[in-house]
């Protein structure tokens, strides 16, 4: 049921910043649905031991997310400001991060 968080990790190092920053934004919508999975999993929980593996889950998600944001952080910066990036700046208040 949790299945592995960090099943689509792409190779970035090949990909041009454009497209790189589009591979990043696409795992962190796919996280965060993932995050909200989680949640709702452990809102349904009744088993101790389930509701432990939806914490780790939860934790291990939010660590994931906090990393992807600063990847799309370090690859959009040279370009332009986060918040004046068309998608990049939706993406980062829709996180509460600007």
């Amino acid at each position: 049921m949790l299945n592995s968080i960090f099943d689509e990790l792409p190779n970035t190092q090949t990909i041009d910043v454009t497209d790189q920053q589009a591979v990043l934004l696409q795992q962190i919508d796919s996280t965060r649905q993932k995050m909200k999975l989680a949640e709702n999993l452990f809102d349904m929980s009744t088993n101790d031991a389930l509701t432990d593996a939806c914490i780790y889950q939860m934790k291990a998600l939010g660590s994931y997310y906090r990393y992807l944001m600063d990847e799309v952080r370090r690859c959009g910066g040279s370009r332009q400001p986060a918040e004046k990036h068309p998608v990049l700046g939706q993406t980062l208040k829709a996180a509460g991060l600007l």
